[in-house]
């Protein structure tokens, strides 16, 4: 039988608590109970699926959304093809801080902004900026551009962002991240600071053609899932530019506007990162393979 049980916090909700004394000015926070207790309270709460019981859950996902889960797991190297049981690849992928198949730039919000009344600025802007047939590589253009301005000067960083139509604090937050995933990944073993002096001394790294192919290659593993194929429907007019829609195993989806390729007309394939029904069906971060 469920039932709540009443217990201290953890450390880490006491200390995010005590900044609310401080939020707009100076202040004190009280606690009623002694420091023994304080430093005997667990770092961190128990998340809530290990404190509840799941049976109800499982009756309701089990039957395709687990399995649709432990699929994509085995497709990716994840899981034993015969079981359950995590891989080495699996075990190193629970312990990244974000999403096991995707990178920082895209468990972010995209840094690019298009404001209503300057779109097609903005579309120009995000052009210059791409790479690749990609809307990851275009971010991860970005993101470079962006760290290079910042080692000449807050008006030269303001500059950059203003002119290309860049979100600041996105391009923030992604860094945060990648700087989190950089350590998880040292700590995992598979990166060194020392086998990045580019880095060391402030000056992004160009992508050669060579590093964009296996960056490619990383994200369709990643990604296997999410592979359509373009259906090349040029107009008779060429100054008409036709929107860029693709086969999905679901059915077919249009490249969402805010992409580099919401124009592409070629025959190949399409990675895509989500897919999402709105007025109809589009597919968000597209890379062409």
């Amino acid at each position: 039988m469920s039932s709540l049980v009443e217990t201290f916090v953890s450390k880490a909700s006491a200390l995010q608590r005590q900044g609310r004394a401080g939020r707009v000015r100076n202040g004190f926070c009280f606690r009623l109970y002694p420091k023994f207790r304080f430093d005997a309270f667990m770092d961190y709460s128990i998340p809530e699926i290990l404190r509840v019981p799941l049976e109800e859950l499982c009756l309701h996902i089990m039957p395709q959304s687990v399995s649709n889960a432990v699929s994509l797991l085995r497709k990716i190297g994840a899981c034993h093809p015969d079981g359950h049981a995590l891989t080495p690849l699996g075990h190193h992928l629970a312990s990244l801080p974000v999403n096991a198949t995707i990178v920082a730039a895209i468990t972010e919000k995209s840094p690019f902004s298009t404001p209503m009344h300057r779109k097609d600025e903005a579309n120009v802007a995000k052009a210059a900026l791409a790479l690749g047939t990609s809307d990851h590589l275009t971010i991860y253009n970005a993101y470079q551009g962006w760290k290079k301005s910042r080692t000449e000067g807050t008006r030269t960083e303001m500059a950059f962002c203003r002119n290309n139509f860049l979100n600041r604090t996105a391009l923030l937050t992604i860094d945060d991240v990648k700087q989190e995933l950089m350590k998880m990944m040292e700590q995992a073993g598979f990166w060194s600071p020392r086998a990045s002096s580019s880095s060391s001394r402030g000056q992004p790294a160009a992508l050669s053609p060579q590093t964009m192919a296996v960056m490619k290659a990383v994200l369709t593993a990643g990604l296997y899932d999410n592979v359509a194929r373009v259906l090349c429907t040029p107009s008779v007019d060429v100054l008409d530019r036709v929107a860029c829609t693709a086969e999905t195993p679901q059915g077919r989806a249009q490249v969402h506007p805010s992409s580099v390729n919401r124009h592409l007309q070629t025959h190949g394939w399409l990675l895509y990162h989500e897919k999402v029904m709105c007025v109809r069906v589009r597919v968000y971060g597209a890379l062409c393979v």
